[in-house]
């Protein structure tokens, strides 16, 4: 009978180790391995994470918080992993050894912690566009401070992607010939999106597309009284002007197919291109690789801040 007990104790202990074991925990203390009594000698800190908040209407969810990881990295021991948060609260709290230290947080990321051990790993990590959605922006944010100098530690994020804006587009053919035809656009879109970003620092793309579903509208819409005013939103990666990032609008003239490419320069996070004053006069490009000229199109694009206000706007084209 002894033995029967002692058979089904062991067995219960081995299942409680089971479901402790695959029990997820959103918390990684001190992979150094130091006690984490109240004795411990460590600190409680506690976080507050701001996301971005736009102040003109957003297209979907631009602000939304999903889940959020922090890093913290310990910069008086070669900026190795120290804690590690991953879940769903904006203002977590992690126990800390004093010293300084750098708060890297990332929102709405696919980011694979368990390859992140040091600063150096998470700095060289890269985020893909298709983890972004309309609800689902991919934020970063950072601070540097001293423990337990503060306690209390505030992180402000911002979205990796770029944001760009069309919102009117008018046509005035200088030709009756032209001016008497249908003008129907059939898509707007971005092309030369860049694949890949870093997290925080600048990254040259290797790799571009057009086939993501936040860089293009299908539009099937005749331009009546020569005007078309519906908006249209679109987002990319940064990127640079080696393989720019275009605005392309796809439209028949009667019945060919014409392109209008924009070159939007170089693109930066959390930044709003708006591609304003498009005028078209002529029929358009045969490919949406090749830029129109200004007799054929006229526009321009401004610059600003995701965050900022409507006047703080800097035309760049």
């Amino acid at each position: 009978m002894k033995t029967y007990i002692h058979s089904i104790i062991f067995a219960l202990t081995v299942v409680t180790l089971a479901v402790s074991c695959n029990k997820a925990d959103s918390y990684l203390h001190n992979p150094a391995g130091r006690n984490q009594g109240q004795d411990d000698g460590l600190f409680e800190v506690s976080l507050s994470i701001n996301a971005p908040r736009t102040k003109s209407m957003s297209a979907g969810q631009e602000e939304q918080v999903n889940n959020v990881q922090v890093y913290v990295f310990d910069a008086d021991n070669g900026n190795r992993l120290e804690s590690f948060y991953n879940g769903a609260s904006t203002v977590p709290t992690m126990r800390l050894s004093p010293g300084n230290k750098v708060f890297k947080v990332l929102v709405n990321s696919k980011a694979d912690s368990s390859r992140v051990s040091s600063l150096q790993d998470l700095q060289s990590a890269l985020s893909d566009f298709s983890d972004n959605t309309s609800s689902n922006f991919v934020m970063s944010g950072e601070a540097s401070v001293s423990i337990p100098a503060t306690t209390s530690v505030e992180i402000t994020v911002s979205r990796l992607v770029a944001k760009v804006v069309l919102s009117k587009i008018t046509t005035n053919f200088t030709a009756p010939v032209y001016d008497s035809l249908t003008f129907r656009l059939d898509s707007i879109y971005l092309t030369n999106v860049a694949q890949k970003c870093r997290f925080y620092d600048a990254y040259t793309p290797d790799s571009w597309n057009k086939g993501y579903t936040l860089t293009g509208d299908c539009v099937n819409a005749a331009v009546s009284d020569n005007v078309y005013s519906a908006a249209h939103t679109f987002y990319a990666y940064p990127n640079g002007t080696a393989t720019p990032t275009r605005l392309v609008i796809k439209a028949t003239l009667g019945n060919t197919t014409y392109y209008y490419p924009v070159d939007l320069g170089e693109l930066q996070s959390n930044k709003v291109y708006t591609v304003t004053n498009i005028e078209i006069t002529r029929p358009g490009s045969d490919s949406e690789d090749k830029p129109v000229v200004s007799s054929e199109m006229s526009f321009s694009v401004k610059v600003a801040g995701w965050n900022a206000e409507p006047n703080n706007i800097q035309e760049i084209v």
